[in-house]
């Protein structure tokens, strides 16, 4: 095993996949990929439960704030020049959310009462009653791509800006014309807006600047 997959719940093939590096052979193959992926993610899953009951809080925090090897440091924040010493694990939470609100829309399902069962089995591990907990939760999806006016990126909002540029639907030439609107938006600067320019010219593939909008 070497060094990128020691500690990691997916293969680096698998990883690929998901990405959209790696093509199997045959369908037959994809659909055991696919297979392996799912029967590894309910395997961490199950993982997460054990970990909820039984690792000391010391362990939960050096886990989830030290710094990122860098063998685990993403495209997006090589691009960009967000690799530093203070780059942790943190910043992968909302894909933990990101993937169980995939796997729940459509379905009877409330995840503030997840969250908050969550929350009180950390109060009753310490024998401690937790007297009250409030946990909301509430998503309001706005229009899709295909509706957004991707050739004027400077008129986007930022939310709309972001989910255009991770999809990949806004140009370099674009980007390049609105810049200067662009570095005025919420977290934007002219240097994050030049790389995502830069990126674009060199690969097909778009670097999401921002992946926790």
């Amino acid at each position: 095993m070497s060094q990128r997959e020691k500690g990691r719940f997916l293969t680096e093939t698998q990883r690929a996949y998901l990405r959209g590096e790696h093509e199997p052979p045959s369908d037959n193959a994809e659909r055991q990929m696919r297979q392996k992926i799912r029967e590894r993610t309910k395997g961490a899953l199950e993982v997460f439960d054990l970990l909820g009951y039984t690792i000391e809080q010391r362990d939960a925090k050096q886990t989830l704030y030290d710094s990122k090897p860098e063998f685990l440091v993403e495209t997006w924040e090589r691009v960009t020049g967000r690799v530093d010493d203070e780059k942790s694990h943190a910043s992968t939470l909302p894909g933990l959310f990101e993937f169980l609100h995939i796997a729940t829309e459509g379905v009877p399902f409330q995840p503030e009462n997840q969250m908050r069962m969550g929350i009180q089995r950390k109060y009753y591990r310490k024998n401690r009653v937790l007297e009250d907990s409030t946990v909301d939760f509430s998503a309001t999806p706005g229009q899709s791509v295909e509706e957004m006016d991707t050739e004027n990126p400077g008129e986007l909002s930022y939310k709309e800006l972001n989910e255009a540029l991770r999809v990949g639907a806004i140009s370099a030439e674009a980007l390049e014309r609105d810049k200067e609107e662009i570095a005025e938006k919420e977290s934007f600067t002219t240097e994050i807006v030049e790389a995502q320019i830069e990126a674009l010219k060199q690969s097909d593939e778009t670097i999401d600047p921002h992946p926790d909008v």
